[in-house]
């Protein structure tokens, strides 16, 4: 009689426990969550989009996520790692520098296995090469100076060997059919502005700077503050698993993720509606690579310990393990759930 009524006993205990949770969950699941872009809306977040759209988050608990976009006047970095967001996306350069300006921060999964930034050129001005940049007019951004000098130093050449010129607003001076005026090689991401002369039927040549350093170098990737990842882990287990099946959805079904891609821009335009398309395309070069795992949101430890070991190597005032840093607890739990 006692072992029955302790089994009663226990079991009711477990029945409020089992409620309490449920409850406590549903209760925070109720809550807003952010993702917040980088940047303008575009195909290049195409799978979050899509995670939104066919209820990949709502399926999974999540019935209030917004996704914002970024601008120049945005900082992500800034929102998440304060509280005020939850998620967002950079590259591991600017995530690095965030970190060790003591930004409580962490990395749950990479998109971009490869940086996507590049320098592209015209192959009708006969440029296939670095060395051919002698003597020609480069477009220049001191942002992105260091990955130029990586370029000119592969073929021998410094910047004294080319005609810098600043890069204004739009590719107006790339496009040009005049010799004299031209700027046949161009900063910008394969994805994106190297695409827009493809489209217009200029053939170009990319020139990505790790293929002449050696050095990797990660773009997109999704991160959260350590704190919102310390009291809901399995919040963030969902915001991983629901993204990384829309990208995975977005490859699969190409129109319907530029379909929303557009919505979100809220353009009607036929030729930017190519280019989402294009751009998205180009996208699974740089997020499948077999090289890196060829799973999307992979975090491929062994190349981003080279990425952290260059920064340190950089930066020697930066102390903190790659474990600090970045976590593959989320992205394992999607695939090992496949």
């Amino acid at each position: 009689m006692k072992k029955i009524l302790y089994q009663a006993a226990l079991f009711c205990f477990m029945i409020v426990l089992w409620s309490h949770q449920t409850f406590s969950a549903q209760r925070v699941f109720s809550e807003t969550i952010t993702i917040r872009l980088p940047w303008l809306h575009q195909s290049q977040y195409a799978g979050v989009y899509v995670a939104k759209e066919k209820g990949l988050f709502e399926k999974r608990g999540l019935t209030h996520v917004k996704i914002l976009q970024g601008g120049p006047n945005i900082r992500p970095m800034d929102l998440v790692s304060s509280g005020s967001e939850q998620f967002s996306i950079t590259g591991s350069s600017p995530f690095l520098r965030a970190y060790q300006e003591s930004r409580p921060v962490k990395v749950l999964a990479t998109f971009d296995q490869i940086h996507a930034f590049c320098y592209f050129a015209r192959k009708d001005q006969h440029i296939f090469d670095p060395k051919d940049f002698q003597g020609k007019r480069v477009g220049h951004k001191i942002t992105h100076e260091h990955n130029l000098l990586t370029l000119l130093k592969s073929a021998g050449l410094t910047k004294s060997d080319i005609q810098l010129t600043p890069v204004p607003p739009g590719m107006g001076l790339f496009f040009l059919d005049d010799p004299e005026r031209m700027v046949p090689i161009w900063p910008g991401h394969a994805a994106d502005e190297a695409l827009l002369a493809e489209e217009r039927g200029i053939e170009v040549n990319y020139f990505f700077p790790e293929d002449y350093d050696g050095k990797p170098r990660i773009g997109n990737l999704l991160f959260v503050s350590k704190a919102f990842e310390q009291a809901h882990p399995e919040i963030v287990e969902q915001v991983v698993s629901a993204i990384i099946e829309g990208w995975n959805d977005a490859f699969q079904h190409i129109d319907d993720a530029v379909d929303f891609t557009m919505t979100y821009r809220r353009s009607t335009d036929p030729a930017d509606k190519k280019h989402q398309k294009n751009m998205l395309l180009k996208m699974k070069d740089f997020m499948v690579v077999e090289q890196y795992g060829g799973k999307i949101g992979w975090n491929d430890r062994e190349r981003w310990q080279q990425v952290v070991k260059i920064f340190q190597e950089e930066h020697p005032e930066a102390a903190f393990s790659l474990d600090q840093i970045l976590t593959n607890r989320y992205v394992e739990s999607y695939y090992n759930g496949q």
